[in-house]
C-alpha cells in the first residue's frame, strides 16, 4: 500500500506521532522571495550535517556541541545545533531527542538572568572569569529553534518555552532605545553579525514586544556600518556604525552577516535586507570575477585582502547574499557549487557549523515553518497558476500515483530517499495537459518506507512525500 504523507497521518498517529516530523528533511522548498541556486544537492546537506554531528556529545539527558577547543562548548554552538536539528529531522536522522538534550544543556548553565553563560567547560560549567554572561546571537538562534520545533513536532512545550525565553531576550539583551546588545552584561560595542532580523520578525508569533523597532534599528546600523563601495561591515562597531579600532575588519564575526540578512530576505522580503546584501554581493562577485574560489578569509572594509584561506565560513554567507536578486544568479550558482566542494577543515567547529547552516538555507531546507512556502517554482515572468503542476495522492492498494499538468511538455517523475538520493525515475517523457497515471514500479519495486516524489516540468518542480507501507 502507498499513501501520500498527508493521508497517512491518522493511521500512524497512535503509534509514532511523537517521532514523526511535520516537515522532514529534505523540504526542497522555493522561498517566497528571491532566487535559488541551480543544481541543489540534498545529499551534500546530509553529508555536511553528519560531519557537524561528529561534534555532538551526549551525557545523560544533556548534549553539547564541541567547540574548536573540544573540551569547551559555547552557547552559539547550542543555537546552531538546535536550528540544524529542527530542519534535519526525518526517519533516518531522528533528531528530536537530540534537540531536547541540547536545550537541556542550555538550561543547565544559566546566569542570573536565566540566559546561558557563553562558554562552558564540558558538562561542568563556566570556568574562567570571562566565560560568564550571555551572547545574544546564541539566544536569537535558540529562540528560532524553539519556535520552529513547535511547528516541526507539534508540542506546545516548545512554544511555551519560546515565549518565556523571548521575554528574557527582550528584557536583558535589548537596550531601552531598541538596539540588540552583544549580551546581557554590556553594550559598549555592537556586533553586526548578531542582528538576525529574520529571528526578530519570527518573534512576533510569540511576543508582543516592539520587535519592529529593533528590526528597523538593526538595518539602520548595518547600513551605517557598511563601506560605501564594498558593502562590508566590521566585526564590531559603535551604535553609529563606526568600526571599533582593532576589531573593525570584515573577519570571522562579520562573515555571518550576509547569511543572516539573506535569510531575512528569503523569508520576509525585507527591502533593507536586499539592499544590504546586494551591495556586498555586487562587490564580491566583481572582485572575484564570479569565482568563489578566490574569496579569502578576511578583508579590510575597503576590500583589501587580509586573509589567505578560502573556506566555507566566508563563501557560504557570501552565497546567501546572492539569494536576494536574479542579477546575482551566476554568483549564487558558483558560490553554492564551491561551498559543496569544501572538504578541508570540516571537523573544525565554526567552519562546519557555518557550512551546514548556510547549505540548509541555500538548498531550500530552511523554510519558515510558520509560513510554509510552496515548493512549486514558477517560470520567470509567469502568472501564478498559469503553468501549475501537481502530484495527487494515490489510492490504497495501488502501485502508482496521478500527476497533473496544465500545459503539455517534457515531464520527469523521480523518486528519492528522504536524504535526497534519487533511486528511481518511473517516468521521463512528454505528457499532454491533464491528469496522468504513473506506475511507480516502472523502474523496479519499492520496499516499505518513506520517499520523496519529485515531478519536474518546464514550469518548475513540485515534490510530495510518499509512504510505502507494503
Amino acid at each position: 500500500m502507498i499513501r501520500c504523507f498527508s493521508l497517512i497521518v491518522s493511521v500512524l498517529m497512535t503509534s509514532i506521532l511523537s517521532a514523526v516530523p511535520n516537515y522532514p528533511f529534505p523540504n526542497n522548498v522555493i522561498y517566497k522571495h528571491g532566487i535559488m541556486p541551480a543544481g541543489v544537492d540534498h545529499e551534500k546537506v546530509q553529508e555536511a550535517y553528519e560531519n557537524f554531528m561528529e561534534l555532538y556529545q551526549e551525557q545523560g539527558d544533556m548534549a553539547r556541541i564541541k567547540w574548536d577547543t573540544e573540551e569547551y562548548t559555547v552557547s552559539e554552538g547550542i543555537g546552531y545545533g538546535m536550528m540544524i536539528l529542527v530542519y534535519m529531522d526525518n526517519a533516518e536522522n531522528n533528531t528530536q531527542a537530540k534537540f531536547d538534550k541540547l536545550w537541556n544543556y542550555y538550561n543547565n548553565f544559566l546566569d542570573d538572568n536565566g540566559l546561558m553563560d557563553w562558554k562552558i567547560k564540558g558538562f561542568n560549567g563556566a570556568e574562567g572569569m570571562y566565560d560568564h554572561n550571555s551572547a545574544t546571537d546564541a539566544e536569537l538562534d535558540v529562540a528560532v529553534g524553539l519556535l520552529q520545533a513547535y511547528k516541526q513536532w507539534g508540542d506546545e512545550k516548545y512554544l511555551d518555552d519560546a515565549r518565556t525565553f523571548i521575554g528574557k531576550i527582550a528584557q536583558h539583551e535589548v537596550t531601552e532605545d531598541g538596539y540588540l546588545k552583544p549580551g546581557d552584561s554590556w553594550d559598549s560595542q555592537l556586533n553586526p553579525s548578531y542582528f538576525s532580523t529574520a529571528a526578530l520578525e519570527l518573534f512576533k508569533h510569540a511576543s508582543e514586544y516592539d520587535w519592529n523597532r529593533v528590526i528597523t534599528n538593526s538595518y539602520t546600523l548595518l547600513k551605517n556600518a557598511q563601506d560605501d563601495n564594498t558593502g562590508l561591515v566590521p566585526d564590531w562597531c559603535s551604535k553609529d556604525g563606526s568600526a571599533i579600532a582593532g576589531r573593525g575588519d570584515y573577519k570571522y564575526d562579520a562573515a555571518r552577516v550576509p547569511w543572516r540578512i539573506g535569510w531575512a530576505y528569503s523569508w520576509y522580503g525585507h527591502e533593507d535586507a536586499r539592499a544590504v546584501c546586494s551591495k556586498m554581493v555586487s562587490w564580491v562577485s566583481n572582485k572575484t570575477g564570479n569565482d568563489a574560489s578566490k574569496v579569502v578569509d578576511g578583508y579590510s572594509l575597503n576590500g583589501s585582502e587580509l586573509g589567505e584561506n578560502n573556506n566555507g565560513t566566508f563563501v557560504g554567507p557570501f552565497a546567501c547574499a546572492g539569494l536576494v536578486d536574479a542579477q546575482h544568479q551566476t554568483w549564487l550558482d558558483e558560490a553554492y557549487s564551491q561551498l559543496n566542494d569544501f572538504v578541508q577543515l570540516d571537523d573544525v567547529y565554526y567552519q562546519q557549523s557555518i557550512k551546514v547552516i548556510t547549505l540548509l538555507l541555500l538548498s531550500g531546507n530552511m523554510p519558515n515553518l510558520w509560513d510554509y512556502p510552496t515548493s512549486v517554482k514558477k517560470p520567470s515572468g509567469g502568472v501564478e497558476g498559469e503553468n501549475a503542476i501537481g502530484i495527487d495522492c494515490i489510492h490504497p492498494g495501488t502501485r502508482g500515483l496521478f500527476v497533473r499538468t496544465t500545459s503539455s511538455g517534457k515531464v520527469t517523475v523521480s523518486i528519492h530517499t528522504v536524504s535526497g538520493r534519487r533511486i528511481a525515475t518511473p517516468f521521463n517523457g512528454v505528457l499532454s495537459a491533464g491528469e496522468h497515471w504513473v506506475n511507480i514500479d516502472n523502474a523496479g519495486p519499492l520496499t516499505a518506507g518513506t520517499y520523496l516524489v519529485v515531478m519536474k516540468t518546464d514550469a518548475g518542480l513540485v515534490s510530495q512525500r510518499m509512504v510505502v507501507t507494503r
